[in-house]
């Protein structure tokens, strides 16, 4: 099988994978995901509208910053982003993961219940060398985004696979982000303290902390300028 390279033009629920050339692979079209709605977000102006302006604006530089040492190959942390629903956890981390895209690197964007899915499905449904491939990718990239970590159905399977994933990463020093409701405490009592352990040993931990959901005031925007239907 020809090796396969990761591209940076993203759509819908997949990567777009290259095989060496223009050659396109549905082969592989479901292992990643990168959501086109994602797909222009920016950090810029990111703390406006946070209950802490000035910590979420320290928050942003040091993602800017956390851009740059992935890029120059030298991201010593990773990032575990907390916060209730709407607070803006996936609208950050997608700014990160197309600041890194931008400059031609690999970004593996999936969320975690998809994910898990995917991985139990190539195991024991498909190829264990597609599986193997595939594991072999979430190991190697050069940024790995999994995203409503607790949304899914947390199972031995589900937290051993976390786990190595984790492990994998660490040890290589490659650098990932988790998107999660639960904060570190929950974590550990759903996942185990292996797994809160394995994140606390990369990772920078923020709170996104806002008074409404992003999407509630949107929708509030929206309805002011009679838009909403």
């Amino acid at each position: 099988m020809k090796s396969i390279k990761i591209i940076t033009v993203v759509i819908f629920s997949f990567t777009f994978i290259s095989c060496g050339s223009e050659e396109y692979s549905t082969e592989y079209e479901n292992w990643f995901g990168y959501y086109s709605r994602y797909k222009g977000q920016t950090n810029h102006a990111y703390y406006n509208g946070y209950t802490d302006a000035e910590d979420m604006e320290k928050k942003v530089a040091w993602c800017r910053q956390f851009v740059q040492d992935i890029l120059q190959k030298q991201a010593g942390q990773c990032l575990f982003l907390t916060g209730d629903v709407g607070r803006g956890k996936t609208h950050l981390s997608a700014a990160i993961a197309n600041a890194v895209l931008a400059n031609g690197n690999t970004v593996l964007y999936r969320r975690a219940s998809d994910l898990f899915d995917l991985i139990r499905q190539y195991r024991y449904e498909e190829s264990r060398q597609l599986c193997s491939e595939m594991l072999e990718q979430l190991r190697s990239c050069d940024l790995l985004v999994i995203d409503d970590l607790g949304a899914e159905r947390t199972t031995d399977f589900v937290i051993e696979q976390l786990v190595l994933i984790l492990e994998d990463r660490n040890y290589q020093n490659k650098p990932w982000i988790i998107n999660s409701n639960l904060d570190l405490n929950q974590i550990k009592e759903y996942y185990t303290a292996r797994t809160s352990d394995r994140i606390l040993e990369r990772a920078r931990v923020f709170k996104l902390v806002k008074e409404k959901s992003s999407r509630v005031e949107m929708a509030s925007q929206r309805k002011r300028k009679g838009t909403l239907r």
